[in-house]
């Protein structure tokens, strides 16, 4: 049978393309002679496997390709010493052809010590090729003189560092590298907004906005948002639970800003800044986008982080998020105007102080998994972190500002959803006051950002809106109230040109769906499992397990934990 067989040969791969045709190679088909038809025929050979057809044409690609050094091994020879060969004893490695099939042999032979020195002949021993048992090119046992070989270091790639990322967050991680000099991937990302011709980031000092060499983002205002619009909702439509629906049909979808630029310490014009040798890689690694609110009683911000690990710190600002209101002086002689929201954005400590409060999580409750999760409704060990930092009002804070934060392990995603308690912004008042001052139309300097920390549960970094009037500026504990961004409450129906961020309809739509959906199926396993955990308790099994949409007291009195509701349905969102 085998005479009658005419094996059709494949066409041999170029150098470039030869790995390519290995991968798509196919068994060859061969022409025999159909029974009584005097006709070939076109039969498959027996099964030929996939490993055996690329060993056969790496083996016909490497007849040409020794000299590439693509077959025996990734090496390369170096010329160490003409005319010479090493006084250490050597071992024949047999007649070879050429230098790169001398280098060959030297690089397949490993026994009694794998070869790293050759000589190579020439003249009357050409093709002779000896490996030498030195271990050092300079060759410790003395040179011999030699008109007939050279002396040769075996490189082989292996036995050379492979510079690359080695940080699995990054985009261009490489998993072959050895060795990572700390500046791979910390380049990756380019926080700037935009870059000139020179490719010069955007900076308020060279454009003539930052005047202050000594403080180089002072003065830094954002043409885009500089104002930012807070929609009027009704009272009690905002639950303060974490789940983002109740905003989708009390809210204008051209009031969600999002990886808001500022002005970074050297005046660069950024989405995100470094600090105290932390890394970003992009908005994957951490971004920040909000929405802002009001009712008679609450400010209230929104806020998701895409944070690709997420940490918590002992101090609540430590990875969490800060807040400042900027309130007038209380050293103004008008006594009514005391500690009352204003705008005025001064460096005169007299006439411009900040309300500071910051929030997070605690340590204790972001889990293993990933998932974390609080509440300011809960009692410990699920209620979350607030620091009620600093307080130009009579009487201090009131203490009401509630907050709950909710951890999405499979998007990255965590969500901070906070009412600022009218008491803790204006402190304790007669009712016309908060009427007559807190009205549609009040604008008043705001500032507020997250910290990311990743692994460290420090602050290494952070992003948010006009985050300098509230970090990097001490001030005495007052910090830089003629750094804050500008908050204006409006209508819901309005949408100011210039105060949106951009994001519309699918910012809701993948709102709705990723948190309404995702987070409540994901995390109602894990939620459970958290609460008993922390509270060493056990819940009932009866209930049927349904999506995650508030974090309060159950109304049963029975231990605290984060009950739950079902959704609306997803038409019903759009």
């Amino acid at each position: 049978r085998s005479r009658d067989t005419a094996r059709a040969r494949a066409p041999f791969p170029s150098p470039s393309s030869f790995v390519g045709a290995a991968a798509q190679a196919q068994p060859t088909k061969r022409a025999v002679l159909a029974p009584g038809s005097g006709h070939p025929e076109l039969l498959w050979p027996r099964r030929v496997s996939g490993a055996r057809v690329l060993s056969q044409m790496m083996k016909r690609a490497c007849a040409l390709l020794a000299c590439m050094h693509l077959c025996d091994g990734a090496f390369s020879p170096e010329l160490i010493k003409t005319d010479s060969e090493c006084g250490s004893e050597n071992l024949d490695l047999g007649p070879q052809s050429t230098l790169a099939a001398c280098a060959a042999a030297c690089d397949r032979h490993q026994y009694p010590r794998q070869c790293q020195f050759f000589n190579y002949g020439k003249l009357q021993e050409a093709g002779r090729c000896f490996m030498e048992q030195t271990t050092s090119s300079r060759c410790e046992e003395g040179w011999l003189s030699s008109e007939t070989r050279d002396f040769y270091k075996l490189n082989r790639l292996s036995d050379q560092p492979v510079m690359g990322c080695m940080d699995e967050r990054a985009s261009n991680y490489n998993a072959a590298a050895t060795q990572d000099d700390g500046t791979w991937c910390s380049q990756l990302a380019d926080p700037c907004v935009s870059r000139a011709a020179d490719g010069a980031c955007a900076n308020c000092v060279t454009s003539g906005q930052c005047t202050n060499e000594h403080d180089m983002n002072d003065g830094f205002r954002n043409s885009a948002n500089d104002t930012v619009y807070a929609s009027k909702v009704a009272d009690g439509s905002i639950k303060v639970d974490g789940d983002l629906r109740d905003w989708a049909t009390a809210h204008s979808a051209d009031r969600h800003y999002e990886s808001v630029a500022f002005a970074s310490l050297t005046g660069d014009v950024v989405t995100f800044e470094s600090h105290d040798g932390g890394k970003w890689y992009g908005p994957s690694d951490f971004s920040v986008s909000f929405m802002l609110a009001w009712d008679s009683r609450h400010f209230y911000l929104a806020a998701e982080v895409q944070d690709d690990m997420l940490t918590a710190g002992r101090n609540c600002w430590d990875t969490g998020l800060q807040a400042g209101f900027e309130v007038s002086s209380e050293y103004k002689e008008a006594s009514l105007e005391m500690g009352l929201l204003q705008a005025e954005r001064s460096k005169d400590g007299n006439i411009s102080k900040l309300q500071l409060i910051n929030l997070g999580l605690r340590p204790e409750q972001v889990a293993p998994s990933g998932t974390a999760a609080c509440s300011s409704s809960l009692v410990d060990p699920l209620s979350c972190c607030i620091h009620y930092e600093r307080s130009v009002q009579d009487g201090g804070f009131v203490e009401k500002t509630q907050i709950a934060v909710l951890r999405n392990p499979v998007t990255r995603v965590t969500t901070y959803e906070v009412a600022f308690a009218l008491e803790d912004l204006l402190g304790s008042r007669v009712e016309d006051v908060y009427d007559s001052h807190w009205r549609e139309g009040l604008r008043f300097g705001f500032s507020f950002l997250v910290n990311d920390g990743d692994d460290k549960a420090k602050q290494q970094g952070w992003a948010g809106y006009y985050p300098h009037a509230l970090t990097m500026g001490w001030n005495h504990g007052n910090k830089e109230p003629w750094k804050v961004g500008v908050v204006q409450l409006a209508r819901y129906a309005e949408a100011p040109a210039s105060g949106g961020g951009g994001c519309g309809g699918l910012f809701f739509l993948g709102l709705l769906l990723g948190v309404g959906a995702v987070i409540a199926f994901l995390f109602r396993r894990q939620i459970i499992e958290f609460v008993q955990k922390r509270l060493g308790r056990t819940t009932s099994t009866s209930a049927p397990a349904t999506p995650l949409a508030a974090a309060d007291y159950m109304s049963s009195g029975s231990a605290p934990a984060l009950t739950v509701h079902p959704p609306a349905p997803a038409s019903s969102m759009v």
